[in-house]
């Protein structure tokens, strides 16, 4: 599958300590936001994590705000205990987003590495 440089958030080479909140190295401008008309009927958005290393514990989740650093959460997957190389878990994208979106996600080690993008209607964007 090919990624659009422009909907991939990058990678999370190493998790904060304590579970505390860590982002991926890219942060999308969304301009005026999400119109879910621009995905088409009946397609979704979605970001896709997979891990690049093991991984434990990972909550996926997206942060929205009106600056380039956001740290608003906007929504929120469910903990995964274990994740393996090539492993993948999914959220959709909220469409009631401010104007920078970016992808993270806690993690129970420090050790874990995810890569994150954007997939429109199952296929990557």
């Amino acid at each position: 599958n090919m990624k659009d440089k422009l909907l991939d958030f990058g990678a999370i080479s190493a998790f904060a300590a304590s579970s505390a909140a860590t982002y991926c190295e890219n942060v999308l401008d969304l301009g005026d936001g999400i119109n879910p008309n621009y995905f088409g009927s009946g397609l979704t958005a979605k970001v896709v994590f997979t891990a690049i290393a093991a991984t434990t514990g990972f909550t996926p989740c997206l942060y929205t705000g009106t600056t380039a650093t956001p740290t608003t959460l906007c929504a929120q997957g469910a903990t995964v205990a274990s994740l393996a190389v090539g492993d993948t878990v999914e959220i959709p994208v909220p469409f009631k987003v401010s104007r920078y979106l970016r992808a993270g996600g806690t993690a129970s080690a420090t050790s874990g590495a995810v890569t994150a993008h954007i997939e429109i209607g199952g296929v990557t964007a």
